[in-house]
This record gives structure tokens, C-alpha cells and sequence, in this order.
């Protein structure tokens, strides 16, 4: 296993390289259909090494390593380190080929890398490894795909036809698989809570757009927080629940109650009176606007640590507050980097401590802010 470790780890080391175009490695994905996902990377701040090698792999069997944790060998180059450190956030996932399919006379290379964005959907094949000891690889493939599962094994889908997507840019949900697990009344009432907060930053958002208008109110809650309340409502008409009524959990599911409440209005008190604070100071000035941004998404943040634990185990539920978690990751360094534009260099560090983040702890999105411009000016005028 250290050896595939080693091996599909490489491009943590790369630099960008253009490469010639994969049309042949694309045929190749397309006639085979899915691949197996042998791993993933995340970002772990290890105080022991180089801020550059601050990144584990984790394999399917739940085993971690830490890069240039231990001095490289022959037998392992990268100095891959078993560690028990909680297994940080997915941001990529690795396969082999398990073919020369790029006839270079070798399989060392043969892995391909995917970002685990389902709105960035990147894919890119490992090509080697440059003079200076860098691993380089090819430009992005023109390939689109979903994440699934098939005999219980994750697979990255190239045919959408015969498996249940675990995330799609085409939808408006980051759905897991159809396979439903058995609820109890804690992870019933989280998915009641998370439906709310995540109209609630939709919400406040776009509220305090139509007191200040800027980019990034507008465009985080048209182009995200939409996405995102609609995800947690398909595991809510999955599992059946009514979220009015967080006692009694035999009652069913309810859309049209759902859609009665108004903007700015939820059926769960503290989510209402959390609504009412933000309003009140997001509606002082700009700056207050975009402060409410980063207070917004820290508190989604880490209520969704808390609901991972809380739902491990159940495919679905996990999968999902992943993608919401991702999602606020980026929310929170584009009201960051708009607090900067105008001129407050601490950024959403001026709120204090717990509103200071680094980019260890909320992984910064390969596509950048990624939400729309951070600027000021007419946010209703759309992306």
C-alpha cells in the first residue's frame, strides 16, 4: 500500500505543466467507464515538517500518512509516515489506470487525479517528474463525472447511466447514494437544523444585498446557499421528516410547509433570533455586512465538525455536510478577501480569535474565492 501511496501522491510536489492534449487517456476513461478510488488527499498542518509537505493521504481502509514524515528511501521516496491524526478533508481523489495507456514504457506515472469540487470538476493525469525534483502534470482533461458507489466501493463515474451520483453541478444537491440508512432522532433534528441555517445564510445575504449592494452578497446565495438548502431538503424528503415538527418525528414531510416560511423566518428559535442579531448589524454599514459573512459561515463551519461526527456512518448525511462544509470554506475566504478590498487588512480577523482562520484550517478552494467578485457596486446585477 506505501508503494501506491508513494506513487499516486506525486503531484502534491508538482508544479504546473502544459502538456500535450489526453485525447487518448480520455478515450481510454470513457470506454472503461468508472475507476476505483484508491485514496485522497487533504491539508493537515503538521508542526514537525515544511509548510509545503503539509498534506496526508488517507486510503480506503481509513489508513493515514503523513508527507516527509520520515526520511525518503528507495523503498519510499516521499517519506510517507503512518500517523493517527484525524483524517482531514478530502480535496482530491486518486486512481490508477492500471494501464500504459500514455506508452511511456511505464505504469509509475499512470494515476489520475480528481478534485473532490464537484463545481470545480478537475481531472488530471500525473505525467512525471521535472529536473528539479517536482512532479509534473498534464493540462486538464476534457472529461466530466460523478462521484458514486458500486458493491460498496467508491468509484469515479464516467457513465452516469447505471450508478447514483453522490454529487452533480446539474442539480442542486450533493446527494449521497440511494441506499438510506436508519436515522435517530439527534441526526434527524441536525438535517432539521442544517435546513434552516442554510436558508438563513440564503437569507441574510441576500437581504443585506438590498441594503448594500455588492458581488459577493449576491452571488453566494444565488450561485450557492441555493444548492445548499436544497441538499439538505432532499435528505429531509429522503428520510421523511418534518422539520415543523421536531417532537413527534412519525409526521411526514411537508413541502408546502416548508415553502411557507417567508424570507427571514424559521421554524427553529435560535436560528430565528441568530437571524435578527445578523440583520440588525449587518445593516450599519458595508463593513458590518461583510463581518455577518464571516460570522455566518464560521458558525456553519462549526456546527457541520460537530454533525461529521455525529453522522459518521451514514453515507448520505456525511457526503452531503462535506459539500456544505466545502462550500462555506470558500464562502469565508471571499468575505474575507472583500473586507481587504476595502481597505480592513485583518480581513474577517477583526471580529477576533474565533473569526480568525487560517488557511490550514479552512482549506482555501483550488478555483479561489470562487463565489463572484469581492468587490463593491450593484450586487443585484447577478454573476
Amino acid at each position: 500500500m506505501i508503494n501506491k501511496i508513494t506513487i499516486a501522491s506525486t503531484f502534491l510536489m508538482a508544479a504546473f505543466s502544459m502538456a500535450e492534449a489526453y485525447s487518448v487517456i480520455e478515450d481510454t476513461l470513457m470506454e472503461r467507464k468508472n475507476y476505483t478510488v484508491d485514496g485522497s488527499f487533504g491539508q493537515y498542518h503538521f508542526s514537525d515538517t515544511d509548510s509545503s509537505f503539509n498534506w496526508a493521504y488517507t486510503t480506503m481502509d481509513k489508513k493515514t500518512y503523513q508527507l516527509k514524515g520520515t526520511d525518503s528511501s528507495d523503498q519510499n521516496v516521499f517519506g510517507w509516515k503512518a500517523t493517527e491524526v484525524k483524517e482531514p478533508k478530502a480535496l482530491w481523489y486518486m486512481f490508477a489506470l492500471e494501464d500504459d495507456v500514455d506508452n511511456d514504457g511505464s505504469e509509475t506515472y499512470d494515476w489520475v487525479l480528481v478534485s473532490t469540487d464537484m463545481q470545480y470538476k478537475a481531472i488530471y493525469k500525473l505525467e512525471g517528474m521535472a529536473d528539479n525534483g517536482t512532479f509534473k502534470y498534464g493540462e486538464k482533461l476534457n472529461l466530466s463525472y460523478q462521484v458514486g458507489y458500486e458493491n460498496g466501493e467508491m468509484k469515479i463515474i464516467f457513465d452516469q447511466e447505471n450508478f447514483t451520483a453522490l454529487s452533480d453541478t446539474s442539480s442542486s444537491s450533493s446527494s449521497a447514494s440511494s441506499v438510506s440508512s436508519t436515522l435517530n432522532d439527534e441526526q434527524k433534528y441536525t438535517l432539521a437544523y442544517m435546513w434552516n441555517e442554510e436558508k438563513l445564510a440564503k437569507d441574510i445575504y441576500l437581504a443585506l444585498n438590498e441594503v448594500h449592494p455588492a458581488q459577493v452578497l449576491y452571488n453566494i446565495p444565488t450561485n450557492s446557499e441555493t444548492k445548499h438548502q436544497a441538499a439538505v431538503e432532499d435528505l429531509i424528503k429522503k428520510y421523511d421528516i418534518n422539520i415543523t415538527n421536531l417532537v413527534d418525528y412519525t409526521v411526514e414531510y411537508s413541502e408546502a410547509e416548508l415553502r411557507a416560511f417567508a424570507p427571514g423566518q424559521y421554524g427553529i428559535t435560535a436560528i430565528q433570533d441568530l437571524y435578527d442579531v445578523l440583520y440588525l448589524k449587518g445593516t450599519q454599514s458595508m463593513q458590518d455586512a461583510y463581518e455577518v459573512g464571516c460570522m455566518v459561515e464560521v458558525t456553519d463551519i462549526d456546527d457541520l465538525d460537530k454533525y461529521l461526527e455525529m453522522a459518521e456512518g451514514v453515507e448520505d448525511l456525511m457526503t452531503t455536510f462535506n459539500f456544505l462544509r466545502d462550500g462555506s470554506y470558500t464562502h469565508y475566504w471571499a468575505f474575507d478577501g472583500a473586507l481587504k478590498n476595502m481597505g480592513v487588512s485583518d480581513g474577517c480577523c477583526v471580529l477576533g480569535d474565533f473569526y480568525c482562520k487560517t488557511a490550514a484550517e479552512y482549506p482555501q478552494n483550488s478555483t479561489g474565492n470562487g463565489q463572484g467578485s469581492q468587490g463593491q457596486g450593484n450586487g443585484k446585477g447577478g454573476h
